[in-house]
């Protein structure tokens, strides 16, 4: 055993020992095989027969390149992913187990923190769901000043966090910030996936010293996937595993016992250069032309590869029970196709259904309604276009002569068309938001339903207060026929339905150009079964039954009884659309049917939905 496998397996056995007085968790990980897992932007990895044990009150970062691994191992010791084989114990839990005993905390690679909330408020509002009712509020304002002051955060307190388009923190404190997220619910592992990522070289080392200081002060186990390793780095780092597609290249320190290592198991390749070079460049430039099983077989034949080995068996409890498990079919296809994603099951929830609505009033809802930009985006457009068809329009609805019927069927179409966009300036906030409630829902922090409800919620509350408005600005200086109250009613109605469309494509698209070209679509198909385009008595017969389908066909036509309900037409004009005799309050009440059903499917999609695009991840590489 040469000096750096002797220090390695010290350091290891020393740490060991440490962990009743640090009240930690050990991970030990024996023979740990997985298929091919989709992990890291659809990138393919798996793992094949990996040993090693991640001592608590230190940092160990899992280093490689791309197909490492590292992303699948993260997604294995986070409850993510099944292995086939092996066994992983975190104290004496299972993943699984110690993920829904809040053992663990598993913080992503992409950003999700709410833009117009402050520091303090994202932590106050995820204290309140991360933390069980039995935390008292005072304990929890405790937990909150203890993490700002951890993660080097409380200077930045009263910051907003903002956005591309509203400037607030920067990307290193908005790591931090999600990194401090994690924390509230004081887990005893820590799971960090790419802290790194987006960062200069000082920004990554200061989060990595700071990762690091948080182990050892809190005595947790902190394990960081990390793609790339900057020099200025090496002091924060206990221990880094190097993985090689899926296979363990080297377990140990960072710096000149790494080194040492590859350049004695790698005897042909380009020695390391004595200054001016980055190690973790050469490292990977190296590992890029060796063949994974040269580099795990020199690991594998070194007695600190050995000594790894006997302590995870030590510190694996004889109960833990073996990884594999049985396969459902479409599982067994999944694997004979070359692939395979786990569904990624939800940690339970700290707080009941009705505490996280209450949360997510106090801290959401206040804050939105104070807005004026959460505001402007969802009252502009309407208000624009009520004023526009105002002026546009003037006096135009009391004509009864014949000429006078194209421009109010003109208008009765426009507002059926108009509501359906209702949603169309904040729609890409909407989508761009879709990773913040995924990682609530997998955190265990709000149900998918209960978002899905509050946001609705504060969706209708605001266009049941504004649409009076909208409908005053159009009914009294156009004079159109009919009830002022069942116009107002059908406008709110249908702007409830297109702004219920909006929320059902952003939560069942997979990607924001898909949703992009999904929302006006639907809506493009849903115009031509409304009854205008096209008479429904000259549709064809192979068609017709849509327009019982469309909630366009009911807006429409209840704008049409509303404003040709006269008696001396005779029904003339309903009859031609189809809508004679009919009850224009029933059309009413047959799309709040539909706004109704587009909720509970959304919220039955919301509830099975596990993954989600990563578009905080580009979104924060343009910060300073």
């Amino acid at each position: 055993m040469n000096g750096t496998e002797q220090k390695l397996s010290g350091d290891l056995e020393q740490a060991l020992q440490d962990v009743t007085s640090l009240g930690g968790r050990p991970i030990a990980i024996q023979d740990l095989t997985t298929a091919t897992l989709r992990c890291c932007a659809g990138v393919p990895e798996c793992l094949t027969g990996i040993t090693a044990v991640f001592p608590p009150g230190q940092l160990t970062t899992v280093l490689g390149g791309d197909h490492s691994g590292s992303g699948a191992l993260l997604g294995v010791l986070a409850g993510m992913y099944q292995a086939q084989s092996g066994t992983v114990s975190i104290g004496e839990q299972d993943p699984t187990t110690a993920k829904r005993a809040g053992v663990t905390a598993f913080v992503d690679s992409f950003d999700t923190p709410i833009a117009n909330l402050t520091v303090e408020r994202q932590l106050r509002y995820a204290a309140d769901l991360a933390c069980p009712r039995s935390v008292s509020p005072a304990e929890r304002a405790v937990r909150v000043e203890a993490t700002l002051v951890d993660c080097h955060l409380i200077d930045r307190r009263r910051m907003g966090i903002g956005d591309p388009y509203a400037p607030g923190i920067t990307a290193e404190e908005l790591r931090l910030l999600s990194i401090a997220q994690a924390l509230l619910s004081e887990p005893a592992v820590l799971l960090v996936d790419q802290p790194t990522v987006g960062l200069g070289g000082p920004s990554a080392a200061r989060v990595l010293a700071i990762l690091r200081a948080v182990a050892q002060q809190r005595g947790i186990t902190v394990v960081a996937a990390v793609g790339a390793l900057p020099a200025a780095a090496h002091a924060a780092i206990h221990t880094v595993l190097v993985l090689h597609h899926g296979l363990v290249a080297y377990l140990g320190s960072p710096g000149a016992p790494l080194v040492s290592h590859f350049e004695s198991a790698l005897p042909t390749a380009p020695r390391f250069p004595s200054s001016g070079a980055s190690e973790n460049d050469w490292l990977l430039e190296t590992l890029q032309d060796v063949a994974p099983s040269d580099i795990n077989g020199a690991w594998v034949k070194s007695s600190a590869a050995t000594a790894v080995a006997a302590q995870a068996r030590r510190c694996t409890p004889h109960k833990t029970a073996a990884l594999t498990q049985h396969t459902s079919t479409l599982q067994r296809l999944s694997r004979c196709c070359g692939w395979q994603r786990q569904p990624i099951a939800n940690a339970p929830c700290a707080t009941p259904t009705w505490a996280q609505l209450l949360t997510l009033l106090k801290h959401r809802s206040t804050t939105n309604f104070t807005d004026p930009f959460w505001l402007a985006i969802r009252i502009a457009d309407k208000l624009f276009f009520s004023l526009f068809v105002m002026s546009f329009y003037w006096h135009r609805g009391s004509y009864t002569t014949p000429a006078s019927f194209g421009n109010i069927f003109g208008l009765v179409w426009m507002l059926t068309v108009l509501p359906c966009f209702s949603a169309a300036m904040f729609f890409a906030p909407l989508v761009l938001g879709m990773p913040a409630v995924i990682r609530d829902k997998k955190a265990g922090w709000v149900r998918g339903e209960v978002w899905l409800t509050h946001a609705l919620l504060e969706e209708w509350v605001l266009t049941a207060a504004m649409t009076p408005v909208y409908a005053a600005i159009l009914w009294f200086p156009l004079r159109l026929y009919g009830s002022f109250v069942a116009f107002w009613i059908t406008l709110m109605v249908h702007t409830c339905f297109g702004i219920m469309l909006a929320y059902t494509v952003a939560v069942a698209s997979p990607s924001l150009e898909v949703a992009g070209a999904v929302f006006p679509l639907s809506i493009t198909f849903l115009l031509w079964f409304g009854g205008a385009i096209l008479f429904v008595h000259d549709m064809p017969p192979w068609w017709r039954w849509m327009h019982f389908l469309d909630p366009l066909h009911y807006s429409f036509g209840a704008h049409m009884i509303n404003a040709w309900d006269r008696p001396a037409l005779e029904g003339s004009v309903l009859k031609q659309f189809d809508v004679y005799g009919v009850n224009k309050w029933a059309y009413i009440g047959y799309e709040a049917l539909f706004v109704i059903g587009g909720f509970l499917l959304t919220a039955v999609v919301l509830t099975v939905k596990t993954t989600t695009p990563r578009y905080r991840l580009n979104v924060s590489l343009h910060r300073g």
